[in-house]
């Protein structure tokens, strides 16, 4: 479990690096590991340009699902479904870590269908995870 939350964390630092629109400050408040901080931070940042309004939003997404907060990243990746260039591929991996099998999620999440699609399934399973581990186990003894 450590291994996957440091492989994320290093995900979000990576995408923080790459991103021009996150100041040095939050970058390095997300590297030490202060995601309160960092999220507190970045929601106060004034956004210049859309496209640093997308880095900052999904920079949060990323930082709530560091936090185990699926559903709250999800909820700013939804935000954003009306806009080009949305992070298609994060919402795809949180709603998988929700435990929405692959059968349920459309391969090409390139379209947006698939992709409100895939936040859809993920907003009914939030409450129901007990429901899914059973219906996984079931799956198994047959």
């Amino acid at each position: 479990m450590k291994s996957i939350r440091a492989f994320l964390l290093s995900s979000a630092l990576v995408f923080c690096a790459q991103s021009k629109a996150i100041p040095e400050s939050i970058q390095e408040q997300i590297n030490q590991g202060h995601l309160t901080q960092a999220l507190d931070a970045l929601k106060q940042e004034p956004v210049v340009t859309y496209a640093s309004k997308i880095d900052v939003d999904t920079t949060i997404a990323k930082i709530y699902r560091l936090q185990s907060r699926y559903q709250d990243a999800l909820d700013i990746l939804d935000s954003l479904s009306h806009r080009p260039n949305i992070p298609l591929e994060l919402a795809f991996e949180i709603a998988t870590e929700k435990g929405i099998s692959a059968r349920n999620i459309s391969k090409n999440l390139v379209a947006l269908d698939a992709y409100k699609e895939a936040l859809e399934i993920a907003k009914t399973l939030r409450d129901d995870e007990t429901h899914s581990k059973n219906v996984h186990q079931f799956g198994r003894t047959q």
